[in-house]
């Protein structure tokens, strides 16, 4: 059956509507993020307004750019987070994509889910009890969590992102689409699996909560043609108590092929998916055009690189900070 011109038309509209239907999470006002921050904006966490910091107690009260603070429970109820009240946001300026766009973001989220649902799990690899009890021994991230602090939405959150067997849960790519989602399009795309990979080692590693500063950024409107954030498969991201040259260390000696990048006087580490590794220094400051240089890895590989084996691990790997501890 062929589709006249307006059929084929009316089925684009559809599609753009169904996809427009997003993951239930609540939306609190975004926080300026690094971009705005290297605008001259305070930078996230930071200095956030203090004139705003005293608020009336009763929403009706509230200015239209208060925050709402906390992370979401199972059933999507905010629970609130005492160390991020008090932050507020300006109202930003919102980008409209064409409806082809949209779509094809939905599409590709929905390709990349079908993939990671299709995939079957690796062979069995078991680890030892000693291993299991030392995981549960005094860690703040357990095996097959990820632990975010996202300041662009106030919000810290505790994923479950693989399962006991090791298997990458939908509803974890779900989630993260929504929390790494270009605030100023407002629409998300579901990350790279070997990105939530390298996010989930780095976690283990530090045994460290991670602060996202930015992820995903339509091309061509708030990324640069040919970024690795306008597929989702990249990173700003930074953790407290560790440099980045620390942070840089271990990336750089764990993963490749990778794409690595050093921003010294911002305080982050840009980590992305590609199949060529290439590495950079950016040692611009705030409000200044960028200053970046490519340099070569400083780092040499020290093990297999874990992340290959995405989008699922073995349960070896789902405990690998612990198991290289006893080594």
């Amino acid at each position: 059956m062929r589709l006249t011109t307006p059929a084929l038309f009316a089925c684009l509209i559809t599609v753009a509507s169904v996809g427009c239907v997003r993951w239930p999470l609540v939306r609190p006002t975004p926080l300026p993020d690094q971009e705005a921050a290297e605008e001259g904006e305070p930078i996230p966490g930071v200095s956030l307004w203090r004139e705003h910091a005293t608020l009336p107690p009763e929403p009706a009260l509230r200015p239209p750019w208060v925050v709402v603070h906390g992370a979401l429970d199972a059933s999507c109820r905010l629970i609130p987070d005492a160390s991020l009240q008090g932050q507020v946001a300006r109202p930003r300026r919102t980008e409209t994509l064409p409806p082809w766009r949209a779509v094809d973001l939905h599409l590709t989220s929905a390709l990349r889910v079908a993939r990671v649902a299709a995939t079957p799990l690796h062979t069995h690899d078991p680890v030892s009890t000693q291993v299991q009890l030392m995981a549960l021994d005094g860690r703040r991230v357990r095996p097959g969590e990820l632990h975010l602090h996202l300041p662009n939405l106030a919000q810290r959150h505790r994923l479950r992102v693989y399962d006991a067997n090791g298997r990458l849960r939908v509803e974890a790519l779900l989630t993260l689409r929504e929390l790494f989602r270009d605030h100023r399009a407002d629409i998300g795309l579901v990350p790279s699996p070997r990105l939530v990979a390298m996010l989930y080692f780095i976690g283990q590693h530090f045994d460290a909560e991670i602060e996202v500063v930015s992820a995903f950024r339509v091309g061509g409107v708030n990324a640069t043609r040919g970024s690795r954030h306008a597929s989702a498969d990249a990173a700003d991201i930074r953790i407290a108590g560790v440099s980045p040259q620390e942070l840089l260390r271990f990336v750089e000696s764990h993963f490749r092929p990778i794409g690595v990048g050093i921003y010294p006087n911002t305080g982050f580490v840009h980590v992305d998916d590609r199949s060529v590794s290439y590495a950079w220094t950016d040692a611009s400051r705030s409000g200044r055009p960028s200053r970046l240089r490519q340099r070569r890895m400083q780092h040499a590989p020290e093990a297999p690189d874990p992340s290959q084996h995405a989008p699922h691990l073995t349960e070896l790997l789902l405990y690998w900070a612990v198991e290289r501890r006893l080594r």
